[in-house]
């Protein structure tokens, strides 16, 4: 049978195929658009190709136009992009693409691509929140994206940020020129225009002419599937599951996430993160079959379930789906063990997360690592470093994560199969497959303690001492100067500062700062509104910023 979803998503009978299909985003396809121009003259222009955002609703306005130049609320050098203007009601907007620019298309604010204020997400934000009708987005003159790259997210990570309930189209320049010309009281066209906005915030409301455009949009879910295959258990016990995940999605081209900014549109191959965990979960798989073989007769196990998990990469979307959606009732999961990155043993040794998360697992762990001879610490589970086993702990199911440790190639081109650790894999693998067979076997199932490492950000809000937000996602563990970023939140007081993913933190307030456990006590320390100076490495040059810190919460 099938079950139809909310969203429209079908969900087949769990046990009809190998694949569980569920949307992980949405892509907007245009249905239909008009656009055209009343100019001063008593002519009619209209745009002879146009292309409609991806961050367009369906609309329709006609009224007024006004050109805000780059539309950037605030930039580098005290720049202000609305000149105090604050009101765009029942007016479209015409607005360049990207940030202020050099005659060579370079961002005059940014030595690395394009700051903060250049994507155009936020840029229409910012004049939709000032109560814009309607918006037109023309490429400034000078711009050469084959140089400078795209600010903008692409593929599917572009296709999933939130839309817009107006009009968003991009318009060529030979179209805004003339447009532009017959409404400016001292006729300036798109060059002049662009040029003074490269210096200084422009606002413009364009005189005698007026717009008209309409766009009908429709969205599309974007599908993927987890991948999953079930290891009839045995005897009562059958009727129970065992989980070993791994997920088998990457970033792509780091589009989203990349580690380092300047390699966005190279292929990131992810060999570590992590096509070994996924080449681990056939393995263990394999192991585990060969020995449910040799079972006696009457033997008791419990089912494993070997699932593929899609979406990790974009929020652990596939591992939140299956626990909404699973095989059997999610009651009857008695556990899950988590493959992510566990190609680098010889480098930086095995870390084995969540041992905490039921009252047996250090009895049962134990002895099965003392016995595999490896090197095995704990893995303290930080927010941001939490896998797809934070969606099985966050129902009660007891996890562990196996994880050998973050490196220089983690999110970049660089991750790449020949400097995996074959052997460490491996012998990880049979570590995973001796532990995974004594959960499946004992007769008892593991005791959910209720406890999880949770990250700085959520801990410190239930107990309330940490006061402010960052937006710096740091990584647990990283080998190197300084503590490394895995993630900078767009809009967050880092992002505005500069700091970027790939940058290290070498001192923060002069303080020295190495590890996520060298920088929490620090944050204990601030209000909201306090400046701080971080001193960071950016491809082995040293920098410094200035944050000002946000209250915790503080979203916008």
């Amino acid at each position: 049978g099938e079950q139809v979803e909310a969203d429209g998503s079908i969900v087949l009978d769990p046990r009809s195929s190998f694949r569980q299909s569920l949307p992980v985003g949405e892509r907007v396809e245009t249905l239909d658009a008009r656009v055209s121009f009343a100019l001063p003259d008593g002519s009619i222009l209209i745009p002879p190709e146009y292309e409609v955002s991806v961050y367009s609703g369906t609309g329709a306005f006609a009224g007024p136009c006004t050109f805000v130049g780059y539309a950037i609320v605030t930039g580098g050098g005290g720049y202000l992009g609305f000149t105090g203007v604050e009101d765009f009601r029942d007016r479209a907007v015409i607005m360049l693409s990207h940030e202020p620019m050099d005659e060579l298309g370079r961002s005059l604010w940014s030595d690395n691509s394009w700051s903060f204020a250049a994507p155009l997400h936020r840029k229409v934000n910012a004049v939709v929140r000032r109560g814009a009708a309607a918006v037109f987005v023309v490429e400034p003159p000078d711009l050469n994206e084959e140089l400078t790259g795209s600010p903008d997210p692409t593929g599917a990570d572009r296709e999933t940020m939130e839309r817009f309930e107006i009009p968003v189209v991009w318009l060529p320049a030979a179209v805004i020129d003339p447009v532009l010309r017959a409404g400016d009281p001292q006729n300036r066209g798109l060059d002049a225009l662009y040029r003074l906005a490269n210096k200084q915030g422009v606002v413009v409301d364009l005189e005698g002419l007026t717009c008209a455009v309409q766009t009908s949009v429709q969205i599309r879910s974007i599908m993927s599937d987890n991948v999953g295959a079930i290891l009839q258990g045995r005897g009562e016990l059958a009727e129970q599951y065992v989980v070993i995940g791994a997920h088998y999605d990457h970033i792509g081209r780091g589009e989203k996430g990349a580690g380092s900014p300047e390699l966005v549109g190279e292929i990131h191959p992810g060999a570590d993160d992590n096509a070994s965990g996924t080449a681990g979960l056939i393995l263990v798989a394999e192991i585990l079959t060969r020995r449910y073989d040799t079972l006696p007769a009457d033997a008791e196990a419990r089912s494993i379930l070997f699932l593929a998990l899609t979406g990790n990469e974009t929020g652990l979307v596939g591992s939140r789906f299956y626990v909404d959606h699973p095989v059997a009732p999610i009651d009857d999961h008695v556990a899950m063990i988590n493959l992510d990155m566990i190609g680098r043993l010889m480098f930086h040794g095995l870390e084995i997360g969540g041992v905490e998360s039921a009252e047996q697992f250090d009895r049962i762990v134990e002895p099965h690592v003392v016995a595999s001879g490896l090197d095995v610490r704990p893995l303290e589970m930080l927010g941001p470093e939490r896998s797809d086993e934070a969606s099985f702990l966050d129902r009660g199911i007891p996890s562990l994560r196996f994880f050998t440790g973050l490196h220089d190639e983690y999110h970049t081109p660089f991750d790449t199969a020949d400097i995996l650790d074959e052997q460490g894999g491996a012998a990880t693998c049979e570590l995973v497959a001796e532990i995974a067979f004594d959960l499946a076997t004992r007769p008892d199932r593991p005791t959910w303690s209720g406890k999880t490492t949770r990250s700085p950000r959520d801990s410190t809000k239930e107990d309330g001492r940490v006061k402010v937000r960052t937006g710096i996602i740091p990584a647990a563990r990283a080998p190197g100067e300084g503590m490394l970023i895995t993630r900078v939140i767009e809009g967050s007081s880092a992002d505005v500062a500069g700091l970027r993913a790939g940058d290290r933190i070498t001192r923060w307030n002069g303080a020295s700062v190495s590890t996520p456990e060298d920088w929490m006590p620090l944050l204990l320390q601030h209000e909201p509104g306090e400046h701080v100076k971080v001193e960071y490495l950016r491809r082995g040059e040293r920098h410094s910023a200035e944050l000002i810190l946000d209250p915790i919460g503080d979203e916008e």
